[in-house]
């Protein structure tokens, strides 16, 4: 499957010391429930810290992971909200959130199909 294909390079693997620490602590809260519902779930909790209109902006981003306990720098939650902006808009939309979670670089993934 995807996740255990390292090999083909498609798992994420050179992260800052933030963004390791802010993907193992939505992984945590995502896994009392097994699936992409609960990521899901996650995602929208974050939304709402918002304006709810299905994609996480750095404020909310902020905002979601202090009420986790969370507190990250500028610096670090520009490098969280780089290394899961696949797209490069500035936004997170709920594929960049759960390839992020699970460590997938979407980019690489592209460039297979």
């Amino acid at each position: 499957g995807l996740y255990n294909e390292n090999e083909a390079g498609l798992i994420r693997t050179e992260e800052s010391a933030a963004v390791t620490r802010v993907r193992d602590e939505l992984r945590r809260l995502s896994s009392t429930v097994d699936g992409f519902d609960r990521i899901e779930a996650v995602f929208r909790e974050l939304d709402s810290a918002g304006d709810g209109d299905g994609l996480i902006q750095h404020n909310e981003m902020r905002a979601g992971l202090e009420q986790l306990g969370l507190v990250l720098s500028k610096h670090e939650l520009n490098e969280v909200m780089k290394a899961a902006d696949d797209s490069g808009d500035g936004t997170l939309n709920l594929d960049e959130f759960h390839c992020f979670i699970v460590g997938i670089d979407m980019a690489k993934i592209r460039k297979l199909n």
